[in-house]
């Protein structure tokens, strides 16, 4: 029985910060690089935003380096204002999009 609630905690656990990722990256990335990563939108066609979905680049790397790609890229200059746990955790997500677990 204990085995059973610890696993329950574990997957709960694992559920929020899978939620959190997802707000992260709503937050900070959806608006140009769309809702499912794909870059589709008007918005992200006007900007030549790059669709992550699919993307090998990102698919060999974890979220540090994912995160600190974003820092280096002057067009996300929109995002300087984000926290380092919080463009994490959103890299966290775009490693889900691009097929990769993280």
């Amino acid at each position: 029985m204990r085995t059973l609630a610890i696993g329950l905690l574990v997957a709960a656990v694992s559920s929020a910060r899978a939620d959190d990722s997802a707000a992260a990256y709503r937050a900070h990335c959806a608006a140009c690089h769309g809702e499912d990563g794909r870059a589709d939108s008007l918005n992200a066609r006007g900007l030549k935003v790059a669709p992550l979905q699919g993307y090998e680049r990102l698919r060999g790397m974890q979220a540090p380096e994912i995160a600190a790609l974003v820092r280096s890229n002057p067009k996300h200059a929109a995002v300087t204002h984000v926290e380092d746990a919080e463009l994490l955790s959103a890299a966290a997500y775009v490693m889900q999009l691009v097929g990769k677990k993280p």
